[in-house]
């Protein structure tokens, strides 16, 4: 059954978080053979989610499940606000049982010698809360708009320089490398930015 949601911001969050996880151990392999979009489990900080009936309304679309059976840890720490774990919360279904070596057990990238510090989020916590004093809103910004307006502008002018009004031999050519340059920009700047959600 999926929780009843509230929305903080644009994100949807669990209107009560009284579900703890239940003390159900998994083996990998377990967890391995649910890994489909239709029986999509995730191993995240040790514990095993459930999230099969989230697939469909995961606003990243079908990211959610493409290291579905195995440790997604990193992605989702990486994709995900921290208030997120509040849903995350809901969907656990236990923990999973690690052999005598952890890091062959589970695919999984540990930092050597951390000493169980969790620097990543740590950092993420407090960039947040900077934001949120701030008040300011990290997904929109007035640079992004006329980074993309600017982008777009010269693609089209190197277009139809390439094309149209290329009077030169040498003008068309360089017309054609800034083109291709500009596509590479577009897909680094704007299609990279709108992946993350941030317009």
């Amino acid at each position: 059954m999926a929780p009843r949601l509230g929305f903080e911001g644009q994100f949807p969050v669990p209107l009560d978080d009284t579900i703890a996880c239940t003390e159900t151990i998994f083996t990998p392999e377990e967890v391995l053979s649910h890994n489909t979009p239709e029986d999509c489990w995730l191993i995240i900080h040790g514990n095993v989610y459930d999230v099969t009936s989230w697939v469909p309304h995961h606003p990243g679309g079908s990211l959610i499940h493409v290291n579905a059976g195995k440790d997604s840890t990193q992605l989702f720490d990486s994709y995900h606000p921290l208030h997120v774990r509040k849903l995350l919360e809901r969907y656990c279904i236990g923990s999973l049982k690690l052999g005598e070596n952890p890091y062959t057990d589970v695919c999984s990238f540990q930092y050597k010698n951390s000493g169980g510090e969790d620097f990543y989020l740590t950092l993420k916590s407090r960039v947040e809360n900077y934001f949120r004093m701030m008040k300011v809103n990290s997904r929109v910004h007035p640079h992004m708009f006329m980074k993309s307006v600017l982008l777009l502008a010269i693609y089209m002018m190197s277009y139809l320089f390439t094309f149209y009004w290329g009077g030169s031999f040498l003008l068309s050519i360089f017309s054609t490398v800034l083109m291709g340059f500009m596509v590479a920009e577009i897909g680094i700047c704007i299609q990279h930015d709108a992946n993350h959600g941030a317009y």
